[in-house]
């Protein structure tokens, strides 16, 4: 923080001039602007902080109620449905090592959907294969796929 707009002042510590000169009251220094600045930046990002905190918890649960044993740690992979991105190998090896399903629960984002028939049909199609490997593979309370990430 810099000091250069502060003046120093003819007078005691209590703000009386000496030699009985009148004191006219000086405006607020520029320190309560930047104070003042301070203190809205905060509260906006509280409030922001708030509003990402709520959508935090409310993916949060959605995911959370996929396991059951959330405590687990959580491996997440991000991406569309799509046959390029190999998620149903992922799946595949997740549910075939019993050794990293004891120790992790997998979390599949996969876009945001509503109603898989009303999805692309290779989407669709790719969407419900994954479903299918992880009822193969038993993987109940284990895999979460919610629908929404918004």
């Amino acid at each position: 923080m810099e000091f250069n707009h502060i003046v120093p002042h003819d007078g005691d510590m209590d703000g009386q001039t000496e030699g009985g000169e009148e004191h006219r009251p000086s405006p607020d220094p520029p320190i309560w602007a930047e104070f003042c600045n301070f203190l809205l930046f905060i509260i906006i990002y509280l409030t922001f902080n708030v509003y990402l905190c709520c959508g935090f918890l409310y993916i949060f649960m959605q995911i959370m109620r996929f396991f059951t044993n959330p405590g687990k740690p959580m491996i997440l992979a991000l991406a569309r449905p799509d046959p390029k991105k190999n998620l149903m190998n992922l799946v595949k090896a997740f549910g075939e090592c019993r050794p990293l399903r004891e120790l992790a629960n997998l979390t599949l984002i996969m876009g945001n959907r509503e109603n898989i028939d009303e999805m692309l049909s290779t989407s669709a199609s790719m969407l419900l294969s994954i479903i299918k490997m992880a009822d193969k593979c038993d993987l109940y309370g284990q895999v979460a796929y919610p629908k929404h990430h918004k």
